[in-house]
């Protein structure tokens, strides 16, 4: 069974609001015209990397929403916090990574697996002005790092994520 969630946007994208939910299993979108899901590997293997907003003290779900936390367990995903144990390589790979702390991430990027809906003999040039011009969210998604080799030793990183036109993000 699916489930489609509709969260209201505070801000221009409508994609912001993703990236503070309670795992990265809910970094997905499909839009009138293309789709996005940020951590493809890790979803297609029902795994999540809790955010910072919804862990406590002791890297521990917060009180509030271990309801949620447990229905996805039990729908047979494995949460966590840290990333290198799930890490296709040996150790962090910091900024370069699908899942590391403190890697530069936005919807559309390399680890990404994003498209158009429509197929390439019914797209329109409309479709392709409003995907080459589409807002999209810049973000990293913080928590706990990789170990003392990861960005500069620091054990914990804040998360955060803004908007911005993806066009911007070439290269990033």
């Amino acid at each position: 069974m699916w489930c489609v969630f509709i969260v209201r946007s505070r801000s221009r994208s409508p994609l912001l609001p993703l990236t503070s939910d309670l795992h990265s299993g809910l970094f997905n979108y499909v839009g009138a015209f293309d789709f996005s899901s940020a951590y493809p590997v890790l979803t297609s293997t029902s795994r999540g990397l809790l955010t910072m907003v919804s862990l406590g003290r002791g890297n521990e779900v917060h009180e509030d929403l271990e309801g949620a936390a447990t229905s996805w367990v039990r729908a047979g995903w494995n949460l966590s916090s840290k990333w290198l144990p799930w890490s296709p390589s040996e150790g962090c790979q910091g900024t370069n990574s699908e899942g590391c702390a403190v890697a530069p991430r936005y919807f559309g990027d390399r680890f990404c697996a994003s498209g158009p809906v429509s197929p390439l003999r019914e797209r329109t040039p409309r479709e392709q002005i409003a995907l080459e011009s589409a807002w999209t969210v810049y973000w990293w998604r913080g928590g706990y790092t990789c170990g003392p080799g990861c960005h500069s030793g620091l054990e914990e990183i804040e998360a955060s994520s803004r908007t911005c036109p993806r066009s911007w993000l070439d290269g990033v």
